[in-house]
């Protein structure tokens, strides 16, 4: 699997291939303080190797393994499959796209998970809280819906394909008559003097209705998201992608 990230254990902080790809010009450099220190930035275990490609890229290095429930080391649901999950209204898959994106939230943010844990359940696009001292087994025989970092580069693969995109953004909900819309922007930084949107989230009216109420009001709120959906390019030409949110429990917000 390509990686966008490294989480560098001597600085503890991340870097994108990018930043990686620029300090690997000073090649003596990269291998005294960075190589020997980027690890997988979601578990920490495994050790990553940069891919000096076009376009660059980072690797899990040879005889490394990443933590048992790290959602970058699973085998993953084919395309194909990862489609049906995405748009069906069975529960069972509802609840299974719930689970992943609560994994991948909780490894995001590092709240450690608790003891209990919280699901969702679609009916006719709903979205209801219950929780499960046991969480129900998954059904895909251990397998994985792919994440994508939303604030990394799309590569021609990544576009119309299910992806469990995710990120720390800006976060605003945007309701124009029966239109709504999330938002999401980087979040001003050093490198970034102002906030870009990164992904542009359409929302229908019938799906609108199920999300939870916190959601429907956000504006300019800093969080955590979660989503499953197909990304497309902007039509505008804007760097930016755009999805259609496909049932209320493709989502989850995390608010800090």
């Amino acid at each position: 699997m390509k990686f966008d990230y490294a989480y560098l254990e001597n600085k503890k902080s991340e870097l994108s291939v990018f930043q990686i790809a620029l300090i690997y010009r000073n090649i003596p450099l990269f291998r005294a303080e960075y190589e020997p220190y980027m690890v997988c930035p979601i578990c920490k275990e495994a050790k990553l190797t940069y891919v000096n490609d076009q376009p660059a890229y980072l690797r899990t290095a040879q005889k490394q393994s990443h933590a048992e429930d790290c959602p970058l080391a699973q085998l993953y649901l084919s395309t194909n499959r990862a489609k049906t999950i995405m748009n069906s209204f069975n529960s069972e898959d509802r609840d299974y796209v719930s689970r992943q994106l609560h994994s991948l939230l909780t490894r995001i943010s590092h709240v450690q998970p608790q003891k209990t844990s919280i699901c969702k359940t679609n009916t006719n696009h709903a979205t209801n809280f219950h929780i499960e001292k046991t969480p129900p087994q998954i059904t895909q025989e251990g397998k994985h819906l792919q994440p994508k970092n939303l604030l990394m580069g799309f590569r021609d693969e990544d576009y119309n394909t299910p992806l469990l995109g995710y990120g720390k953004f800006s976060i605003e909900m945007e309701n124009k008559d029966d239109r709504h819309t999330l938002l999401l922007r980087r979040i001003a930084t050093n490198e970034h003097t102002s906030s870009s949107l990164a992904c542009r989230v359409f929302i229908s009216k019938k799906v609108f209705l199920y999300l939870p109420v916190e959601y429907k009001y956000l504006k300019q709120q800093i969080g955590y998201v979660a989503l499953f959906s197909e990304f497309q390019k902007s039509k505008s030409g804007r760097p930016y992608v755009v999805t259609k949110l496909c049932h209320s429990s493709n989502l989850q917000i995390l608010l800090i």
